[in-house]
């Protein structure tokens, strides 16, 4: 019988890394990205769950206020429009 890599079981083993969780996610995959972190002298936040409690509570409510007023004026804007357009 040939060889078959796929069902060599010494090649798919795994190694558990010790590396908390939130470091993998903030793991650069490219050099640019690298880079980036030596320039800005540290691995900038790209999620929020990368920062504080006390700073992402807060940020999360303006964010939402920040979604809601878009849609409300997006909505009013479309009404207006629609208003002049049928004949009411």
């Amino acid at each position: 019988m040939a060889y078959n890599p796929y069902e060599d079981k010494t090649l798919h083993l795994t190694v558990p890394s010790s590396a908390p969780e939130e470091l993998k996610d903030r793991e650069a995959f490219n050099d640019v990205i690298r880079h980036g972190h030596i320039v800005t002298g540290f691995r900038m936040s790209r999620s929020l769950r990368h920062l504080p409690a006390w700073l992402s509570r807060p940020l999360r409510l303006l964010i939402a206020a920040h979604v809601l007023f878009f849609l409300g004026s997006v909505a009013r804007d479309a009404y207006l429009n629609l208003k002049e357009l049928l004949p009411f």
